[in-house]
């Protein structure tokens, strides 16, 4: 699946949603949808997740801007 985090969520709610009406008329037909959603979350989560630096390498532009300062000219 090609999608981005948030596609995946939007598509999710769409789910739930479809899940919620048909609930009283076709509980297992709404399990099922559900079951979808909780999928498609869990797929964004983990998109969003490997798309995160690991927590060094966040902070590794801070230390390199300490570390590396410009030269002074004296004029």
């Amino acid at each position: 699946m090609g999608d981005d985090p948030a596609h995946l969520r939007l598509r999710a709610v769409r789910l739930y949603a479809l899940a919620r009406e048909v609930r009283d008329s076709t509980p297992w037909f709404a399990d099922m949808r559900a079951e979808d959603a909780d999928e498609l979350q869990e797929l964004a989560t983990r998109m969003e997740e490997a798309s995160r630096p690991p927590p060094d390498m966040a902070q590794m532009p801070a230390q390199l801007q300490e570390q590396i300062r410009p030269k002074k000219e004296d004029d």
